[in-house]
This record gives C-alpha cells, sequence and structure tokens, in this order.
C-alpha cells in the first residue's frame, strides 16, 4: 500500500499537546511509527502486551501527531496501522505567545528529556557507537560549543542547521532512522 508523504513540521499550539508527549512510551510510540504500524506490530516490537499500547495510541492520534493511515482486515474489528503525522515537531509561534517562558521551558525540558532517552537507549542496545573509530556501529555526534556570533551569523546557523535537516530528512526505504537534536541559543551570562 502507498502511503501518502508526510509533512516536514508539526507545530505544537497547546500545552497538552507537549504534555501528551510527556510520556517516553510515546515517545517511543512516535520513533517506531515513522513506519507505518498496528498496534499488535508495536507491541510485538516494543516486547508488551498491546493492551499497554491502545491508551497512548489514542492519546496520540487525538493530538494529531499520529494518524490512522490503513484499516486491515481483522475478525469483526479492523485492525487500524497507524503512521507518524510528521517528521518532526516544533512549538509554534502561538504558543510561545500564549504560554510564554514557563510553558516554553517545560517544553524544553521535554525535547532535552526526550534526546537523553533516546540517545541511552541507543547506546544500550548497541545501535551506536560514541568511538569513531568503531567501524561496525554508526558514530553519535554530540559537541557543546561555546561560540560566539553576531545576531546575523546566530540567524544564519539556525537557518542553515534548518536547511541541513532538510536535505537530508530522505525517504529512503533503506535509510537508518535517525535523532537529530540541535539547542542554538545565546548564553544567559555572554560574558
Amino acid at each position: 500500500m502507498e502511503y501518502a508523504e508526510l509533512p516536514d513540521c508539526i507545530e505544537l499550539d497547546s500545552l497538552e499537546s507537549v504534555q501528551v508527549l510527556s510520556s517516553p512510551q510515546r515517545l517511543s510510540l512516535i520513533e517506531a511509527l515513522v513506519e507505518p504500524r498496528s498496534a499488535s506490530e508495536l507491541a510485538e516490537l516494543q516486547r508488551v502486551p498491546v493492551t499497554r499500547l491502545y491508551y497512548h495510541l489514542d492519546a496520540l492520534l487525538n493530538q494529531g501527531f499520529i494518524r490512522v493511515v490503513e484499516k486491515r482486515p481483522a475478525g469483526r474489528i479492523p485492525e487500524r496501522v497507524f503512521q507518524v503525522a510528521g517528521k518532526s515537531f516544533r512549538l509554534s509561534e502561538q504558543f510561545l505567545k500564549r504560554y510564554g517562558t514557563d510553558g516554553t521551558i517545560a517544553a524544553i525540558a521535554l525535547s532535552f528529556r526526550h534526546a537523553e532517552a533516546a540517545l541511552t537507549a541507543a547506546i544500550r542496545a548497541g545501535t551506536v557507537s560514541l568511538d569513531p573509530e568503531d567501524g561496525d556501529a554508526p558514530s553519535a555526534h554530540i559537541t557543546l560549543a561555546m561560540l560566539r556570533l553576531a545576531p546575523s551569523k546566530l540567524r544564519e546557523l539556525v537557518h542553515r542547521l534548518e536547511e541541513l535537516q532538510e536535505e537530508f530528512a530522505g525517504d529512503d526505504d533503506n535509510a537508518t532512522p535517525v535523532n537529530f537534536f540541535v539547542a542554538v541559543h545565546p548564553r544567559a551570562y555572554s560574558r
């Protein structure tokens, strides 16, 4: 079956949307649903009973993070096949205006927790190596750089990172799923 092209980005407009993503279980479902899967396929992949997933799938579906892309015959009730609704998620300008600093900080904390959990899981699973000399596993790139940039250069850096993300976000069926987490911001203490 041919599935619709995913939009590049889904904008989050509400605190409720961000809270739905605060569950590690839901974040792992979103990662798994880059490929269309049914609840039973997800349960097998994550080695959990399928009944543990329905609540989380419904929450993600209700907030628009995933969508039903197919219904397969499976007895009396058709089996739904889900797929993530977008390639990435970000806070909308409307969110930033509505919830201000505290809501934005909560959303940022969620992003960092997710990045940490995803990288930790990949290292523990052996799917990523922190050793650039390890030729058997793809390596992770982790950098904390303290740069000094003029405002125009900062805008250029952010723009180029967005362009790189779009350029490398291919739809190659043989591609390795990769998490891309970037935080670029002026420091609180500039000197």
